[in-house]
Parts: structure tokens; C-alpha cells; sequence
């Protein structure tokens, strides 16, 4: 029997897309609930690229950020 892993615990933060690098790459700002900012790279998930969604310099996100919080992954834009 396979030994089961340890779920790695992912935050959901909203955020602004600041600057775009090439492939597939980010740079966004996320925003904390004490008004902190913290400006970390992030790239899309699987199905915005599947679908095909476009994400735009000064959108608003939503990225999950898996610890040691310097990359996240980009599953929501919002309208």
C-alpha cells in the first residue's frame, strides 16, 4: 500500500497583476487582511490556460500561495 503524503496547505489571497514576463509568468502584488503588500511571481493554472482565459496588466486575481509564500499559481480573474 502506497504511504499517503501530507497535504502542503495553500492560502488563497487576492492580488493585482503589476508586470508580465514571458511565459506564462507574472508579477503580482498581493494584498494582506493588515494592508501589507508583497510583490511575488506567479504563473496560470491549468484550466485558465485550457480555456484560455487572458489576464491583462492591473487585473485583480486571485492566486494561491503554497509556502515559503515567493511563487503562487493564478486560478481566478476577476470581472
Amino acid at each position: 500500500m502506497a504511504r499517503r503524503e501530507r497535504k502542503v496547505q495553500e492560502f488563497e489571497v487576492a492580488g493585482e497583476i503589476i508586470r508580465i514576463s514571458g511565459n506564462n509568468n507574472y508579477h503580482v502584488m498581493l494584498e494582506n487582511e493588515e494592508g501589507g503588500k508583497k510583490e511575488i511571481l506567479c504563473h496560470l493554472s491549468g484550466n485558465m490556460r485550457r480555456f484560455k482565459i487572458n489576464v491583462l496588466l492591473g487585473d485583480r486575481v486571485r492566486v494561491v500561495v503554497p509556502p515559503p509564500f515567493d511563487r503562487g499559481r493564478i486560478v481566478f480573474r476577476e470581472k
